[in-house]
């Protein structure tokens, strides 16, 4: 990751830009599955953009869609991975229902697109899809893991609910020690573990994940700094200021070599953190304004104001937010 990139990062960008990384998808999927993970050929990883299904899914930042061959003794079968983060402390009882709604998404569009080719053509037989749910919050998910959950009425009438869930990794389960043995994504996991740890601690599992990171250098040195940088920014955007020089000479001391980028990169973070400080407050400001006007927002309104990162639409918003005659006029 170029650390120009560094002010569009948050660290729930972070952790969706990660995972890219056709490796560190082998990782989390020998987690998640490890029975099946040798069968598919991640060298052929291909992301999906979410405005694949259209305008309503551009603002879903938190799905990640990745086609991905699974070879097999009939070949390979083209695979779909929907993989949904968590990336809070309270867990999300939709998205059993989410990750459905997904799948069958996909799977509409290739009916859509079998029914416009043109003929003679096969049958027509659907791609498998993967649900996943990546669970990066503090505790464990104690939540709604089946659609059927989600589904009221007596049990008689439940005969005819799909029996859909999405595998679920939860951080929270993992003990510390089985990430800083993992691979060099599962370092990146172990530092997200401990973000809300006393300095002593956090700094303790900090520099083992550098130190477990070093050995990539040998194989992959892209890889290796791209982890590398990962971990730090992450580090730096989770920590308060007066522990971020010693971070810095951790990694310093793992890349004598990058000396120039890691203090580009600290110092890009920091205007970073000013720039989401400043975010924060906009949308506040707005939310602020509009509830004043209208009365309280709508869920979809709230996740909308949230979802928008850039500054000058959301000033430009709340400069009309005073002006306008209803929320249907607002342009955001």
């Amino acid at each position: 990751m170029n650390p120009s990139d560094w002010p569009r990062q948050t660290p729930e960008r972070m952790v969706r830009t990660s995972l890219h990384d056709p490796e560190n998808m082998r990782e989390l999927l020998s987690a998640v599955i490890p029975n099946l993970v040798n069968g598919f050929d991640f060298t052929r990883l291909k992301p999906l953009p979410l405005s694949f299904f259209g305008e309503d899914w551009r603002e879903r930042e938190a799905d990640l869609l990745f086609e991905v061959p699974y070879l097999s003794d009939g070949g390979a079968t083209s695979t779909l991975v929907c993989l949904l983060l968590e990336h809070q402390t309270n867990t999300d009882r939709l998205s059993a229902l989410r990750s459905f709604i997904v799948s069958g998404a996909f799977w509409d569009r290739c009916w859509r697109a079998w029914r416009q080719s043109k003929p003679p053509r096969p049958s027509l037989m659907l791609p498998p899809i993967i649900p996943i749910v990546l669970y990066t919050g503090s505790t464990t998910w104690g939540s709604v893991t089946k659609l059927g959950e989600l589904v009221d009425g007596p049990a008689e009438l439940k005969r005819w609910i799909p029996d859909w869930g999405p595998e679920f990794w939860s951080l929270a389960d993992r003990s510390l020690e089985e990430l800083l043995n993992g691979g060099g994504w599962m370092q990146f996991m172990a530092v997200i573990r401990v973000e809300e740890a006393d300095a002593t601690e956090f700094e303790r599992v900090f520099t083992a994940a550098v130190t477990h990171l070093a050995a990539l250098r040998q194989t992959n040195q892209v890889r290796w700094f791209e982890l590398l940088s990962i971990v730090f920014g992450y580090a730096l955007f989770r920590r308060q200021e007066p522990q971020h020089q010693r971070l810095r000479e951790i990694v310093q001391l793992a890349a004598p070599d990058r000396v120039e980028e890691v203090n580009r990169m600290s110092m890009t973070i920091a205007e970073s953190l000013i720039f989401e400080g400043e975010l924060r407050a906009t949308r506040h400001d707005l939310r602020n304004v509009l509830e004043e006007r209208f009365g309280e927002l709508s869920e979809a309104w709230k996740q909308k104001i949230e979802a928008t990162t850039d500054l000058e639409r959301l000033r430009a918003a709340h400069n009309q937010s005073w002006k306008i005659g209803s929320l249907d006029e607002l342009q955001l």
